[in-house]
């Protein structure tokens, strides 16, 4: 069986760099309901700016129809945030990887 082929997916979206959830020892993003907007509730590449600053980088599937974006020290460092205050917002535009 065929699989469809998923478009691009332009999206979006602010949130809070930070540790996902208890034990983390990533700083990350988290999208709601990112399995619906992402039509799967698997890893998806994504490819992107965050306050500006190029990235590439993977959704990881959290199997509660989230996911999770680690932003590497690299990014953190250019957008001037250390993912531990937790009234940091960082804006996110993403457009989904072919293949």
């Amino acid at each position: 069986m065929l699989k469809p082929e998923m478009g691009p997916v332009d999206i979006m979206f602010i949130a809070t760099l930070g540790r996902v959830r208890e034990g983390d020892t990533w700083t990350c993003v988290q999208l709601p309901d990112s399995a619906t907007i992402f039509g799967t509730r698997g890893l998806v590449k994504v490819a992107g700016t965050m306050n500006g600053v190029p990235f590439r980088s993977s959704f990881m599937a959290l199997g509660d129809g989230t996911h999770k974006l680690p932003v590497a020290a690299a990014i953190r460092q250019a957008i001037e945030s250390d993912g531990f205050d937790a009234g940091t917002e960082d804006c996110g535009c993403l457009r989904r990887n072919r293949g």
